[in-house]
């Protein structure tokens, strides 16, 4: 069979690798709208669990720490200290994992689309056809793994419940370093309309986020304010701002006929988030 796979985010990425070993497959094509020199884009934190650390190919190369404890505070003063075992947690450069799964794609004669957005897949028979621009061509199966908003999700009749925040994140700089105490923890804040986050990634650099439904750029300043205070941090600089989508839901139809939705596109998330 030939299929195609519409977006490369780390879905589509994980997606093409999965398919370019099956035996039963001679071709695999992905489709990314974004071009060459914006791929891939700097948008998520990147924590994941130490079983999907295992589970994921190549992810192991790309950790820049992991974390045994995650210390929650809620606006209404209540706290809670989770322990795990150690290392239960990890975080992964998530631009050098998909960078480097795109040049195994290559290598493995899977041809990565760029530049191109699909905008339509007409079904006919057993066949698919992806419309994108001028490009034109028939496929066996289809796999959507668009980000958010889902919109050719949705037109093809793929379903899932998904509730959307907004999420900003910066990489900052500390003058004082992190304690091992300090950098062997994640710190998450929650109030009524948002929640925060705080995770360390060497002893004078850590990522500080917020997923709202709006005024994050607001908010991300309060909580940079909070989470110095609470720490005893000095920030003395940071990069530019980031971020993307952040859902919590599940799939409701992730399959129509011979299309499969995976990732944003179906709302098939991590737990943590």
């Amino acid at each position: 069979m030939e299929i195609a796979v519409v977006g490369a985010g780390i879905a589509g990425l994980l997606t093409a690798l999965h398919l370019s070993k099956n035996r039963y497959v001679s071709r695999v094509t992905v489709f990314e709208k974004r071009p060459p020199k914006l791929f891939p884009r700097k948008h998520c934190l990147g924590i994941i669990s130490k079983n999907t650390l295992l589970n994921t190919p190549y992810a192991l190369r790309f950790v820049e720490n992991s974390y045994s404890s995650l210390n929650i505070v809620f606006s209404s003063g209540l706290e809670v200290e989770l322990i795990f075992e150690k290392n239960a947690i990890y975080k992964i450069d998530r631009v050098q994992h998909e960078r480097f799964l795109a040049e195994t794609l290559a290598e493995k004669g899977v041809d990565i689309v760029f530049g191109t957005e699909v905008k339509a897949i007409v079904s006919e028979g057993n066949g698919h056809t992806i419309k994108a621009g001028n490009y034109t061509r028939a496929f066996d199966r289809v796999v959507v793994a668009e980000g958010y908003p889902p919109r050719l999700s949705s037109s093809l009749g793929l379903q899932a419940h998904a509730e959307f925040l907004e999420g900003v994140q910066q990489d900052i700089y500390m003058s004082r370093g992190l304690r091992d105490s300090e950098i062997d923890r994640l710190y998450v804040f929650f109030s009524a309309d948002f929640f925060a986050w705080f995770a360390p990634v060497s002893r004078r650099r850590a990522v500080v986020g917020v997923a709202a439904y709006s005024g994050t750029i607001e908010k991300l300043a309060l909580c940079k304010r909070f989470f110095e205070k609470r720490l005893g941090l000095d920030i003395v600089g940071g990069e530019g701002i980031y971020g993307g989508a952040v859902l919590r839901g599940y799939p409701v139809k992730p399959v129509v006929g011979g299309v499969l939705g995976v990732g944003d596109a179906v709302a098939c998330v991590k737990s943590f988030s």
